[in-house]
Order: structure tokens, then sequence, then C-alpha cells
């Protein structure tokens, strides 16, 4: 019982509160400093009820281990490693935010807004999606920084399970967004969609965008299906 309250559990522990505490208040700050702070809700700071689960179910994990196996705890070079790679996750995640600006946000957007962009500069021209890449780097080394082997395994496959979703469903929306816009502006001009971009009138694009809004909710169907 000793071994709760000894050095190997106060170290490794430390750096997990330490993590989590540093993760989740950087990211609602930033969104705060970039967005402002009346555009950023609470849940920018993506604590979700099966991600809190799943810190307990660490926790638990951890408790268990070094009662009954203490001596796993002790691979101190495994959870050295897992240090390291935690850094690295946070590093290349608040990489992307910065690179990203604005065009970063916690939800994906289903409609276009001026600010958004398709970022290729930075972190970007190296890693498609340097957020999810970084988040699923840290979220699976906190564990291997705990010497967790059950919690390795399971936050990598859900983790990875979770974005493996998510990234599609994202470019689909992107695309098909970028699809019915040109499309919608091609029948303004009554040609070619490529010579949407060229001598648009005004009026054209107002009733594309109100073409385009009115398709909104046929849109989303779409993408949900």
């Amino acid at each position: 019982m000793g071994d709760i309250f000894g050095y190997t559990a106060y170290r490794q522990l430390s750096q997990l509160f330490a993590a989590v505490v540093f993760f989740h208040s950087s990211e609602y700050l930033l969104a705060v400093t970039i967005h402002g702070k009346f555009n950023v809700p609470l849940s920018s700071l993506l604590i979700s009820k099966p991600y809190v689960l799943a810190m307990a179910c660490s926790l638990l994990e951890y408790v268990l281990e070094i009662i009954l196996f203490p001596g796993l705890k002790e691979q101190w070079w495994i959870s050295n490693v897992g240090l390291v790679l935690v850094l690295i996750g946070e590093i290349i995640r608040k990489t992307a935010v910065l690179t990203a600006g604005r065009a970063f946000t916690h939800n994906i957007r289903v409609y276009h807004e001026d600010h958004h962009e398709l970022v290729t500069r930075g972190i970007y021209k190296f890693i498609r999606h340097p957020g999810y890449c970084g988040f699923f780097i840290w979220a699976t080394s906190t564990q291997i920084m705990l010497c967790n082997p059950f919690c390795t395994v399971a936050f990598t496959a859900v983790t990875w399970r979770f974005f493996s979703t998510r990234i599609p469903k994202q470019i689909r929306r992107v695309l098909l967004e970028a699809i019915l816009w040109i499309s919608v502006c091609g029948i303004c001009r009554k040609g070619p969609f490529w010579r949407a971009f060229y001598k648009v009138k005004t009026s054209e694009i107002y009733a594309a965008l109100i073409l385009r809004n009115f398709l909104g909710l046929m849109r989303i169907h779409l993408i949900e299906s």
C-alpha cells in the first residue's frame, strides 16, 4: 500500500496531472485568444464524459498495478519515453493551432466562413492533420508515461477509431461544401463551373448564397447518411 505514496507514484501521477491541466487550459486560452471569449464555449476545454471516464480508468489501472505489481511502474525508461512523447504531441498540437489561427476550431464547421482557408504552410506541409496527430500522440503517451499496458492499448485503439471516422467526415463536409458552391456559381453563370470565378455579378453571388443556404439541410442530411 505504501507504493501509492512513494516516489514513483508521486512523480508519475504529478506528470500526468501537469500534462492534463496544461493541455486543456492552454487549448481553451488559445481558443479565446484567437476567436474571442464570446465565440468560445466551455466545450473548447475538450473535456467530455467519455474522456473523463477514460482518464478514471487509467487511474484505476495505475492504482491496482502499483499495489499488485509495483515493479511494473519502475520501468523508468518506458515512463521517460512516454514523457518525451507527451511533450512532442503537445508541441505538434499547439503548433497546429498557432499555424492555422482562426481556421482552427474544435467543432467541425458545416458552413463556409470568410476566415476559412486550406492551410498548407508550416507544420501542415509535413502533416495533413497535425492537430489530430498531436492529440493522438499526447493521449496515448500519457498511458505510456504511467506504464499502463492495458490503457495504452485501449487509448490507442479508441483515439485511432475516433479520428478514423472524424477525418473522413470532415473531408466529406469540406468537399461537398466546395462542390455545391462551385456548382451553384456555375448554374448562375449558365456555363461551365470554372467560368464562375470570372466576372461574376454581385446579384449572381447573392443568388448563389441564397440557394446554397437553402440546400443546407439537404447537405447535412447527405453528409450524415
